[in-house]
């Protein structure tokens, strides 16, 4: 007999193949990540080349960096753009907190799943807690998120 995958939502089978795609999705994002040059090895041009791409350019950074400051969850979130393209990600996850705070929803929701990730319960706690502020924004797949966790919390 042919077993025929069930699609109902929450079925074992459905939860296996999301998870297998998500593990897929991680593997790739590491080895792109080991393909890409570390950040001393980002030459000044192309740093520079940045803007071509929409980001800020290296000149740029001390403005964005008291724009942020004041405020600006643009600024920010430029700035955490700026390091993970080059690979800082103690200043990517510093100026992701900043746009966070800032009350930019990407930056909550970036910061609430970086804080997921970490082992620490207090953490994942505090990673919720920035999912539902940018859920309270409209953040769809912060909502999503959180959600799924309170559908694994209740099994």
């Amino acid at each position: 007999m042919d077993h025929v995958l069930s699609d109902e939502p929450g079925s074992k089978e459905v939860n296996d193949m999301k998870f297998s795609a998500q593990l897929l999705l991680v593997v790739i994002l590491i080895n792109i990540g080991a393909c890409a040059p570390p950040v001393s090895n980002s030459t000044e041009e192309e740093m520079n080349r940045s803007e071509e791409i929409g980001m800020p350019i290296y000149e740029q950074l001390p403005a964005l960096k008291n724009e942020a400051m004041e405020g600006s969850t643009h600024a920010a979130m430029q700035l955490s753009l700026w390091y993970m393209k080059f690979m800082d990600e103690k200043e990517d996850r510093y100026w992701t907190q900043i746009g966070a705070e800032n009350g930019s929803a990407v930056g909550q929701y970036n910061l609430g799943l970086a804080l997921l990730s970490e082992p620490d319960p207090l953490k994942k706690s505090r990673g919720r807690y920035w999912l539902s502020k940018s859920a309270n924004q409209g953040h769809k797949w912060a909502a999503e998120e959180l959600a799924e966790l309170d559908a694994a919390a209740k099994k």
